[in-house]
C-alpha cells in the first residue's frame, strides 16, 4: 500500500497570510493551481483556494483575511487518508506535513496522483 509520501509532490508554491489576494490569483494562474498552502517559516497554517478568494474577498484583501482551517494529512499516512480527507471535506488535494504536531509542509498530494498509483 502506497505512503503519502510515495505520491506526494515535492515541489509546492505557498503563500502567507501577508500576501495580497490579487497576486496570488495571478500566481495561481501561473502555477495552474487552485489550491495554495498558507505558510509561516514553512508551517502550515492554513489553505487559500481561487474560490473563496472569488466568493469572499475584496481585491485588496490579504490571504489571512480569507484563508480556510488547514486540512492536512502526514507523509507516513496511506493513500487512505488523504482520500477520506478529500471525501469528507469535498476536496481534491490535501497538504503534506512532516507531522501534525509540527506542521511542517513538505508537499501536496492530489486525487489525481492517487488515481495515477491506483491504476499502475
Amino acid at each position: 500500500m502506497p505512503r503519502i509520501s510515495d505520491l506526494m509532490e515535492r515541489h509546492i508554491v505557498g503563500v502567507s497570510k501577508n500576501s495580497k489576494v490579487c497576486s496570488v490569483l495571478k500566481l495561481m494562474q501561473s502555477s495552474r493551481v487552485s489550491v495554495m498552502p498558507v505558510l509561516e517559516d514553512g508551517l502550515l497554517v492554513g489553505i487559500v483556494t481561487r474560490k473563496r478568494i472569488e466568493e469572499y474577498s475584496e481585491p485588496h484583501s490579504t490571504v489571512g483575511e480569507v484563508m480556510s482551517k488547514p486540512i492536512c494529512v502526514e507523509e507516513k499516512d496511506g493513500y487512505e487518508k488523504a482520500v477520506k480527507e478529500m471525501l469528507d471535506y469535498g476536496i481534491s488535494r490535501v497538504p503534506v506535513v512532516s507531522s501534525k504536531r509540527e506542521m511542517h509542509c513538505i508537499g501536496m498530494v492530489t486525487s489525481t496522483d492517487i488515481v495515477r498509483e491506483l491504476k499502475n
